[in-house]
Protein backbone atom coordinates (compact mmCIF):
# COMPACT_ATOMS: atom_id res chain seq x y z
CA UNK A 1 0.00 0.00 0.00
CA UNK A 2 2.78 2.38 0.81
CA UNK A 3 4.26 1.87 -2.64
CA UNK A 4 1.02 2.98 -4.28
CA UNK A 5 0.99 6.21 -2.29
CA UNK A 6 4.57 7.06 -3.12
CA UNK A 7 4.15 6.33 -6.81
CA UNK A 8 0.99 8.46 -6.86
CA UNK A 9 2.84 11.35 -5.21
CA UNK A 10 5.75 10.93 -7.65
CA UNK A 11 3.30 11.05 -10.51
CA UNK A 12 1.77 14.23 -9.11
CA UNK A 13 5.20 15.86 -8.77
CA UNK A 14 6.20 14.93 -12.30
CA UNK A 15 2.82 16.03 -13.63
CA UNK A 16 2.98 19.38 -11.79
CA UNK A 17 6.50 20.00 -13.18
CA UNK A 18 5.19 19.32 -16.66
CA UNK A 19 2.40 21.84 -16.09
CA UNK A 20 4.92 24.46 -14.97
CA UNK A 21 7.00 23.84 -18.08
CA UNK A 22 3.97 24.34 -20.32
CA UNK A 23 3.06 27.56 -18.50
CA UNK A 24 6.61 28.89 -18.99
CA UNK A 25 6.50 28.07 -22.70
CA UNK A 26 3.20 29.90 -23.04
CA UNK A 27 4.61 32.93 -21.19
CA UNK A 28 7.71 32.91 -23.43
CA UNK A 29 5.53 32.80 -26.53
CA UNK A 30 3.45 35.68 -25.19
CA UNK A 31 6.54 37.83 -24.82
CA UNK A 32 7.43 37.29 -28.47
CA UNK A 33 3.87 37.54 -29.71
CA UNK A 34 2.77 40.71 -27.90
CA UNK A 35 3.58 43.69 -30.11
CA UNK A 36 4.23 46.05 -27.16
CA UNK A 37 6.68 43.68 -25.48
CA UNK A 38 8.22 42.21 -28.61
CA UNK A 39 11.96 41.63 -28.37
CA UNK A 40 13.89 42.08 -31.56
CA UNK A 41 16.49 39.32 -31.46
CA UNK A 42 18.45 40.74 -34.39
CA UNK A 43 18.66 44.11 -32.68
CA UNK A 44 20.02 42.45 -29.54
CA UNK A 45 22.58 40.51 -31.59
CA UNK A 46 23.76 43.72 -33.24
CA UNK A 47 23.99 45.53 -29.90
CA UNK A 48 26.01 42.74 -28.33
CA UNK A 49 28.26 42.49 -31.38
CA UNK A 50 28.94 46.24 -31.17
CA UNK A 51 29.78 45.89 -27.49
CA UNK A 52 32.12 42.98 -28.23
CA UNK A 53 33.80 44.94 -31.03
CA UNK A 54 34.30 47.94 -28.73
CA UNK A 55 35.83 45.71 -26.06
CA UNK A 56 38.14 44.10 -28.64
CA UNK A 57 39.25 47.54 -29.87
CA UNK A 58 39.92 48.74 -26.32
CA UNK A 59 41.83 45.55 -25.49
CA UNK A 60 43.92 45.96 -28.63
CA UNK A 61 44.81 49.53 -27.63
CA UNK A 62 45.73 48.43 -24.11
CA UNK A 63 47.84 45.57 -25.47
CA UNK A 64 49.73 48.00 -27.70
CA UNK A 65 50.44 50.28 -24.75
CA UNK A 66 51.63 47.35 -22.64
CA UNK A 67 53.88 46.09 -25.45
CA UNK A 68 55.42 49.56 -25.73
CA UNK A 69 56.05 49.70 -21.97
CA UNK A 70 57.66 46.24 -22.05
CA UNK A 71 59.89 47.27 -24.96
CA UNK A 72 61.00 50.38 -23.05
CA UNK A 73 61.75 48.27 -19.98
CA UNK A 74 63.73 45.80 -22.10
CA UNK A 75 65.74 48.67 -23.60
CA UNK A 76 66.54 49.95 -20.11
CA UNK A 77 67.60 46.49 -18.98
CA UNK A 78 69.90 46.12 -22.00
CA UNK A 79 71.32 49.58 -21.32
CA UNK A 80 71.98 48.64 -17.69
CA UNK A 81 73.63 45.37 -18.73
CA UNK A 82 75.90 47.19 -21.18
CA UNK A 83 76.88 49.81 -18.62
CA UNK A 84 77.66 47.17 -16.00
CA UNK A 85 79.75 45.21 -18.53
CA UNK A 86 81.62 48.41 -19.36
CA UNK A 87 82.38 49.02 -15.67
CA UNK A 88 83.50 45.45 -15.02
CA UNK A 89 85.67 45.21 -18.17
CA UNK A 90 88.05 47.87 -16.95
CA UNK A 91 91.03 46.60 -15.04
CA UNK A 92 92.02 48.95 -12.20
CA UNK A 93 90.55 52.09 -13.75
CA UNK A 94 91.39 55.50 -12.33
CA UNK A 95 89.13 56.69 -9.52
CA UNK A 96 87.54 59.47 -11.58
CA UNK A 97 86.42 56.98 -14.28
CA UNK A 98 84.85 54.69 -11.70
CA UNK A 99 83.01 57.64 -10.16
CA UNK A 100 81.93 58.80 -13.62
CA UNK A 101 80.62 55.32 -14.52
CA UNK A 102 78.76 54.95 -11.24
CA UNK A 103 77.26 58.43 -11.53
CA UNK A 104 76.07 57.59 -15.05
CA UNK A 105 74.44 54.44 -13.69
CA UNK A 106 72.72 56.45 -10.97
CA UNK A 107 71.51 59.07 -13.46
CA UNK A 108 70.21 56.43 -15.85
CA UNK A 109 68.48 54.49 -13.07
CA UNK A 110 67.67 56.90 -10.24
CA UNK A 111 65.59 54.34 -8.35
CA UNK A 112 68.48 51.91 -7.93
CA UNK A 113 69.96 51.97 -4.43
CA UNK A 114 73.60 51.60 -3.51
CA UNK A 115 72.95 48.02 -2.42
CA UNK A 116 71.15 47.37 -5.70
CA UNK A 117 74.15 48.56 -7.71
CA UNK A 118 76.49 46.42 -5.61
CA UNK A 119 74.32 43.36 -6.20
CA UNK A 120 74.17 44.03 -9.94
CA UNK A 121 77.94 44.38 -10.13
CA UNK A 122 78.50 41.26 -8.03
CA UNK A 123 76.09 39.22 -10.15
CA UNK A 124 77.79 40.43 -13.31
CA UNK A 125 81.17 38.98 -12.55
CA UNK A 126 82.69 40.62 -9.53
CA UNK A 127 83.18 43.90 -7.79
CA UNK A 128 86.39 45.57 -6.82
CA UNK A 129 87.03 47.39 -3.56
CA UNK A 130 87.45 50.61 -5.48
CA UNK A 131 83.90 50.36 -6.80
CA UNK A 132 82.56 49.66 -3.33
CA UNK A 133 84.45 52.62 -1.86
CA UNK A 134 83.21 54.91 -4.61
CA UNK A 135 79.64 53.82 -4.03
CA UNK A 136 80.02 54.95 -0.42
CA UNK A 137 81.30 58.34 -1.62
CA UNK A 138 78.57 58.81 -4.22
CA UNK A 139 75.56 57.75 -2.17
CA UNK A 140 74.52 59.58 0.98
CA UNK A 141 74.71 57.56 4.21
CA UNK A 142 70.87 57.30 4.39
CA UNK A 143 70.67 55.34 1.13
Amino acid sequence: MKEDISSDSDYELIHSKGDLGQENEIEDKNVFEKPGNQINVEELKQTFQQMIDEIKTENSKQNSVLKEIIEQKNEKIICLENKVKQIIKRDNPPMYIVKKDLNELIEMFPLITKEGIKQILLASGGIKEIVSENLNDIFPKTN
